[in-house]
This record gives structure tokens, sequence and C-alpha cells, in this order.
């Protein structure tokens, strides 16, 4: 069952791909992170601050870019929004895109009521219940 699930996975994978030529098409009101709206035009400003202080440091990454946009912390974690990035800084610095490295999904968070934490009771400590 496993196996199956992984060869959808790879087919998921290449059909959501960007091809080629999609990063042409675009243009600056583009909104490349669908969760966070954040812009073509809104990416390139902080890629081009990022890498102008990277370059002086020797390093760029896509963390860098994640923390001035906040693209990626949307609900899909950067997993539609995390390749164009990728691709984008690869492009700037002239290098494949597999050396740019990947953003760190986080799982899906819930907000929670001030109510819920309020009486939620401990089960493993009970001489902390009220």
């Amino acid at each position: 069952r496993l196996g199956g699930v992984m060869r959808l996975r790879r087919v998921l994978d290449e059909v959501s791909a960007p091809r080629s030529g999609l990063f042409e098409l675009a243009q600056e009101d583009t909104i490349v992170c669908r969760c966070e709206e954040i812009t073509l035009g809104q990416i390139k400003e902080a890629l081009t601050e990022a890498l102008a202080k990277a370059l002086a440091e020797g390093a760029m990454d896509m963390r860098e870019v994640k923390r001035m946009t906040r693209m990626g912390m949307g609900p899909c974690q950067g997993r539609m929004c995390g390749p164009l990035m990728q691709e984008m800084i690869a492009r700037e610095k002239n290098l494949p895109p597999e050396s740019i490295g990947h953003l760190n999904p986080r799982p899906p968070v819930k907000p929670v009521l001030l109510k819920a934490l309020a009486e939620h009771r401990d089960m493993a400590n009970p001489q902390l219940w009220p």
C-alpha cells in the first residue's frame, strides 16, 4: 500500500512542478504565495535586499527570504511557492536550484481558544488540577 502511495506522490510532484517558461510569464503583481498573498514584486524586493546582504556575507538561502516576506508561512507551508522561490534565487545567483536549499515545512497549527487552555487539565499531573 505504501509503495502505491509513494508512486502517486511522485506523479503528483511531477505534475505539480513549475514548467520551464513559467517564470518569464510572471509580472510584478503576480501572486507567488497564495497563502500570504505575496507578489513577485515583493519577493524580488526582498530577494534584492537579502541578496545584497548575503553576497557581502557569502551566503543566500530561502529561509532568509522567508523571514523577510512571510513567504512559505501560510497553511501550505511553502509547498506551493517554495519551488518558485528556489528557482528565483537560483536564477539570481546563477546556480542550480538544488543548491539553494528548501523551506522546512511545519505541521499545520490550529488556533486554540484561551478558554480551552484555561480549562485544560494535565492528565499526567493531577496534583496540578485546580
